[in-house]
């Protein structure tokens, strides 16, 4: 069983994060409950804007490789929430790199044929590349990973 911390509302109405008592859980514990909480409030604030438009956006514009960066960090964020929406217990247990988010998404079928997989697997590492090395992205490269991505979110939506 997995200790959890305990989010309430106090009589002013603030939440208020419980820790549990052993100390040495304790900070992925609340980490989890703040990181819930800090997602719950951020959805209000993005409710009138399309994330999902930002790297067509950058694409129509030309720029690819900005486009590649925001349609990854657009996938990695969706797909944190995601897990910690739908297995809260799953997300203390383990810190996932970018390459395990996809492989976690294609084993729960969210993404679909390996093909899918394997654009978004060169797209991560191309994304490395261009932020670390400044390496080239093409348009192909870019519209690609906005695809699958945007497939992504869209099974992610739809299962919630």
């Amino acid at each position: 069983m997995w200790l959890r911390a305990r989010t309430q509302v106090d009589a002013a109405g603030f939440d208020v994060v419980r820790r549990p008592e052993d100390l040495t859980e304790a900070a992925d514990i609340v980490g989890v409950e703040v990181e819930r909480w800090l997602n719950s409030r951020s959805t209000k604030v993005k409710a009138g804007y399309n994330e999902g438009s930002e790297p067509e956006r950058l694409i129509a514009a030309g720029e690819y490789r900005a486009a590649l960066i925001a349609a990854i960090a657009m996938l990695e964020d969706r797909l944190k929430t995601y897990i910690l929406d739908v297995d809260p217990s799953e997300s203390v247990r383990r810190s996932y790199s970018l390459t395990d988010l996809v492989r976690w998404a294609a084993g729960r079928r969210l993404i679909r044929g390996s093909t899918d997989q394997e654009i978004l697997l060169k797209s991560i590492k191309l994304r490395n590349s261009a932020l670390h090395q400044d390496a080239h992205v093409t348009e192909r490269q870019a519209v690609d990973a906005a695809r699958v991505i945007t497939h992504v979110i869209n099974r992610m939506e739809e299962a919630s």
